[in-house]
């Protein structure tokens, strides 16, 4: 699997088919454990994914906004 450095953080790329059809859409992540979810086209006013295991997921075209 391809892996990707940002910072002092790496990232392990899963190898997912073109489609999402296996993938639970979910609006929001967080808990200990995410497995088999996409979050999509979500306006997300933080994302803390701090001590949470991303299993077999996509995240794509987020938007993200400051706290007021």
């Amino acid at each position: 699997m391809k892996t990707r450095a940002y910072g002092t953080i790496r990232v392990t790329l899963p190898s997912l088919d073109s489609t999402d059809q296996h993938l639970e859409p979910v609006s929001r992540l967080g808990g200990e454990t995410a497995r088999d979810f996409v979050l999509a086209d979500a306006d997300v006013r933080d994302l803390d994914l701090a001590d949470t295991a991303l299993l077999a997921g996509r995240i794509r075209s987020l938007s993200l906004s400051a706290p007021p």
